[in-house]
């Protein structure tokens, strides 16, 4: 599969190619299931469940690489045994940690102190107690694994929508590590935001049994410290699950040039409710992957089982499909549970390791560090020219992480979870290979620590809980806020003695613990530290502590050759790493998977991979292929593709003047002068008014093009045209619009705007929200504004006295405001005192009702149309130039329930098309009382 993997990806248009890559597609991407050895269990011991080790799936910790040890092992099957095991434990004074079935943490929180710890398994912990269809929930034991929740959910007509890639997580393991899926909707990729209620079983004070029982819901404030616990608060007993009706997904694969990939991530991640891209930045390809629900009548019933969480291909598997291939094309339609995640080498039968999941640490097969991080939307795009500018520096810096899979770029929501997402950010989770002796250095370790440093250190970027290397987690609870001061004083209430914390767990709590590995010799190599001096690296080798080449505070290890000096590269790279990085002109396979102990006597089945031992393809031809995919994705560009697209930015300009001939012309110019590229451009000239208006989106380098030179070019634009208006935005660059919201008692349209804010949906700040309303401190508007830091400030108001003097003091600082559902009249003194636009809503009942409860009058009346109207403000009462409308149909079948939500539905959507239109300035003024809307 890596040769599919670097072919499949490169983008090369010649037919040679592309045949090969349809025979290895066929061959290796619709391979039925077959028995593969699963990973061993993460705990062994010597003697009936005591004198125990513990380690993950992959073998190894990337917080370091020792061997943690355990007195014993319990493996309850109930909650009432639980609940005995914490509490015996508890009075003993043991160290205790939570291990699963499969233990995919990379750091070492399985891991307790000392050596006579106790390791509570939730192995059997594995029934799913509750599927209730009517109030869509589902309770599980912690130890069920995701797999089997899915399909139970699918048999039962439900699903759970957004989730982690991976069938082998247990959901004890995948709520408390905060695990997640892609998506900016809904309440966000992490199951762990879908949970309504959790049973957690704490160490307990000597009256109370030496154990407390915890049954959480949505009522407890305390809920958000479980909901990503790190395993630090006791053992999660049970989870209640949101779930909601089974459905079907379309997925499509998309290629294209990395060009734009800083300007379009955002905006694509909006778009698709699935989307995720794979950024490969060697090849400067971004794979866009399109994936959306689709009604159940859709037909197709698809499954995706991603390459490497699959077994080795047998012989026999290869040559059933290679006649009989079933791949019909995009989109593949699916139900969302065979969708959703991948992982069948978990869960095949023992077969002797004849074929195995490809990082088994039971074979010499992939060893790599993983390293996976968010960043706030506002600073996604500086990050990603950034990456693009180490690639144009050095492009073979980073050619393996291309063979690995390359960047996968996902989308995330703020959590209320205390130790969860604090904002909307976007994931970028990348592989690459470790050495094992970790004292020896890696091939272009210095691209790969230049980024992560960049990343959690320029771009303040946090780690994901269960991955990464230790120097990620260096002072990162300070990233959570409030948030993480609010988890440590639950932790303290759960847990004083710290019986469920260990070393690890307090460094990254930044409790005290110095997690594993100090400064000293060598350490800088496997992460442990940030280097410091030439000793924290391999001087002897010839790599040294040496700053970052974009980002200068970086310090990593680096190669520095003398005149007398030569560096070896390691010799266990795999051999596609070799080739594609230019290391090697032959074909070496003493790194190929291959089971220890057990090595072939035959010289010439040495010489060759697994796949090429069964398919008895010779062993010249993948390496003659590896060569012509390597100069095919050095040589190949999309046409017009610049070569160097690190700074490339977007940009929208407005225009009006009156009408004259070369507006055009002279518009396109200033823009293509300064090696800008239009988009997409607007003309509109009214009939007989000889006026002209204009939008144009181009993008362009805003270092060969600065920001203020763009002012002066287009401003001098404006002047030969004798311009009205003459406005560019470049949303990545410059600050969103600053707004205040003004709203009464009724909700749904401040809610839908604070959580379209929260999605990134609206282009805006939020600076107050100012109501005649009050609200108690524990509803849900007011407990996200205080989570979000928004200030709320209610105005008692009255007829006589409107309050309008404070109002304007509050939003002074605004570009505009907007009115969900502010059920006062904002004077003509206030709104020239203002000075700026203000956005209204209202309902549009089709014929107008007016006075109280206009909904019920309409709905009494029998109308068969109803509709909303988003206007700017003006001193006449709802009668401003219109920005947007939206109508439905109702009809006799409508209740007065459904009559109404059917109205507030329309007066959401259409205030939130009316604001983003605003800020993306496609609505210009027209005439006295018209709007141009482009």
């Amino acid at each position: 599969w890596e040769t599919l993997l670097l072919m499949n990806k490169m983008g090369t248009q010649l037919s040679s190619t592309l045949a090969i890559c349809t025979i290895l597609f066929t061959i290796t991407a619709f391979t039925p299931p077959a028995s593969s050895s699963p990973p061993e269990p993460p705990v062994k011991c010597t003697s009936h469940n005591t004198n125990c080790t513990v380690t993950n799936s992959y073998g190894n910790f990337t917080s370091d690489r020792s061997v943690c040890r355990a007195g014993s092992v319990a493996y309850p099957a109930t909650e009432a045994e639980l609940i005995s095991v914490v509490a015996n434990g508890t009075r003993a004074r043991r160290k205790m940690k939570v291990t699963t079935r499969f233990s995919h943490s990379m750091p070492k929180l399985v891991c307790p102190d000392g050596t006579d710890g106790l390791l509570i398994s939730t192995d059997k912990l594995d029934r799913i107690l509750e599927i209730d269809p009517v109030g869509l929930t589902v309770t599980v034991q912690s130890g069920v694994l995701t797999g089997q929740l899915y399909d139970a959910l699918a048999r039962a007509g439900l699903a759970l929508a957004h989730t982690p890639y991976l069938r082998a997580l247990t959901v004890g393991g995948m709520i408390s590590t905060h695990a997640h899926g892609s998506t900016f909707m809904a309440k966000g990729g992490a199951p762990s935001d879908y949970v309504v209620g959790v049973t957690i079983v704490s160490p307990g004070r000597k009256e109370e049994g030496y154990v407390k029982v915890r049954q959480l819901t949505e009522e407890d404030e305390e809920l958000d410290a479980a909901r990503v616990s790190l395993g630090v608060l006791g053992v999660i007993s049970k989870i209640t699950l949101k779930v909601e009706p089974l459905f079907k997904r379309s997925i499509s694969f998309r290629k294209r040039s990395d060009t734009d990939l800083a300007h379009r991530a955002i905006s694509f991640g909006r778009k698709h409710e699935f989307a995720d891209i794979s950024w490969y930045p060697y090849q400067h390809r971004a794979v866009y992957r399109n994936d959306d629900r689709v009604p159940l009548e859709v037909p197709g019933d698809g499954a995706y089982d991603f390459f490497p969480m699959r077994r080795a291909l047998s012989s026999s598997s290869i040559s059933s499909r290679a006649t009989g291939n079933n791949f019909t094309g995009y989109p593949i339609i699916g139900y969302h549970h065979k969708l959703q995640a991948s992982g069948s080498c978990f869960f095949s039968p023992e077969d002797n390791l004849k074929t195995s999941c490809s990082w088994d640490p039971r074979i010499d097969g992939a060893f790599f560090h993983q390293t996976t991080f968010t960043i706030s939307l506002p600073l996604v795009a500086g990050f990603i020219r950034d990456v693009q500018r180490l690639v144009a520096k050095n492009p073979k810096s980073v050619c393996a992480v291309d063979e690995y899979n390359g960047i996968l770029v996902r989308f995330h929501k703020g959590s209320t979870a205390y130790l969860g997402k604090t904002e909307d950010a976007v994931g970028f989770d990348f592989s690459y290979y470790r050495s094992r002796d970790p004292l020896a250095p890696r091939l272009h370790e210095d691209a790969m620590e230049e980024i992560e440093q960049m990343a959690l250190f320029r771009y303040n970027a946090t780690p994901h809980w269960a991955k990464n290397r230790r120097v990620a987690f260096e002072g990162v609870i300070s990233k959570y806020g409030d948030g993480g001061a609010r988890f440590l004083r639950v932790r303290e209430d759960y847990d004083p003695l710290g019986l469920f914390s260990s070393e690890w767990t307090d460094y990254v709590l930044g409790l005290g613990g110095d997690g594993p590995g100090q400064l000293g010799s060598g350490c800088a190599l496997d992460g442990l530290c940030v280097c410091r001096e030439d000793l924290h690296c391999a001087p002897e080798k010839g790599y040294f502590c040496r700053p970052g080449r974009v980002y200068k505070a970086a310090r990593f290890d680096t190669i520095h050759t003398g005149p007398n000096q030569t560096v070896t590269h390691p010799t266990w790279l795999s051999s596609s790493t070799r080739f594609v990085c230019g290391l090697v002109p032959s074909w070496p396979n003493s790194d190929w998977p291959r089971k220890k102990g057990n090595r072939r006597e035959n010289k010439d089945n040495e010489k060759m991979s697994p796949i090429l031992r069964r398919t008895k393809i010779p062993p010249t031809f993948i390496p003659q292929l590896l060569r012509f995919a390597s100069r095919s994705i050095k040589s190949f560009r999309f046409p017009g593709e610049p070569l160097d697209s690190s700074s490339i930015t977007y940009g929208v300009h407005v225009f009006q003047c009156p009408d004259a001939r070369g507006i055009v012309a002279k518009l396109s110019d200033c823009i293509a002068s300064r090696g800008g590229n239009i988009l997409g451009a607007d003309v509109f000239v009214p009939e007989n008014k000889e006026v002209f208006y204009s939008r144009s989106e181009f993008i362009f380098d805003h270092v060969k093009w600065p920001r203020a030179q763009m002012e002066e070019d287009f401003m001098e634009l404006s002047r030969s045209f004798n311009a009205t208006r003459s406005v560019v935005r470049v949303p990545d660059l410059d600050p969103k619009y600053k707004i205040a919201i003004l709203a009464s008692k009724q909700e749904h349209c401040l809610t839908d705007m604070l959580h379209g804010w929260q999605d990134g949906k609206l282009p805006v700040d939020i600076v107050c929200v100012i109501s005649n309303h009050e609200r108690a401190p524990n509803t849900h508007v007011i407990r996200f504004l205080e989570r979000n830091g928004i200030p709320y400030h209610y105005l008692d108001t009255s007829t006589e006295n409107k309050r309008e003097e404070e109002i304007l003091k509050l939003v002074q600082n605004t570009d505009f405001l907007v009115l969900a559902r502010y059920m006062q009249v904002l004077s003509g003194k206030f709104l020239r005192s203002y000075g700026k636009d203000v956005i209204n809503i209202h309902h549009g009942l089709l014929p107008s009702f007016k006075g109280g409860f206009p909904s019920k009058q309409a709905f009494d009346a029998g109308v068969k149309l109803i509709g909303a109207t988003s206007h700017f403000v003006t001193e006449e009462l709802d009668s401003g130039p219109i920005i947007e409308q939206m109508v439905e149909r109702v009809t006799h079948r409508d209740n007065l329930r459904s009559f109404i939500q059917k109205s507030e539905n329309l007066e959401k959507q259409c205030l939130a098309k009316a604001i983003k239109s605003y800020c993306e300035l496609r609505v210009l003024p027209y005439e006295h009382n018209k709007t141009v809307v482009f």
